[in-house]
């Protein structure tokens, strides 16, 4: 049981979260996000994440459900990452939206790449977050999909 534990707690991602949640913070207190966590890095048991965009991927939305299906009282921390986690794109197109309003009918376009290399997987991507966070806002949205080969 314990080694199937740990291949579903290193999918929970409460550490991409965490630097999600840093980037929240961050801006509301206009702070350099990228800096903060440079200058938090620094110390040898640090490593925080890189925020991004969202997170994507069949395994990461639904691995760590198990968790907390199997101990609700004590795993409400890995409960709420994903909420974290899924407001991002929302996030992020306001953010573009608000950078595109001076311009008349603005369109956007966003490449959007496959979460593992050389895997054509692309269940639970991104692109659902954004087609639905970009038809919400009235932006246009030209969007071309990619996989990333490391080969």
């Amino acid at each position: 049981m314990q080694g199937a534990f740990g291949r579903v707690v290193r999918k929970a991602y409460v550490n991409i979260a965490f630097a999600n949640e840093l980037l929240l913070i961050s801006d509301d207190l206009n702070i350099d996000v990228w800096e903060l966590i440079k200058l938090a890095n620094k110390h040898s048991r640090v490593n925080i994440l890189q925020p991004g965009p969202g997170v994507g991927g069949y395994c990461i939305a639904v691995d760590p459900q198990f968790i907390v299906d199997a101990a609700a009282e004590t795993s409400q921390l890995i409960h709420t990452a994903p909420d974290v986690n899924d407001s991002k794109p929302a996030f992020v197109v306001d953010k573009v939206k608000r950078a595109v309003e001076c311009f008349k009918n603005p369109a956007v376009s966003c490449l959007d790449l496959a979460f593992k290399a050389d895997i054509d997987d692309l269940r639970l991507i991104l692109r659902e977050h954004w087609q639905q966070s970009w038809n919400a806002r009235l932006l246009r949205l030209s969007q071309t999909s990619a996989l990333c080969r490391t080969r």
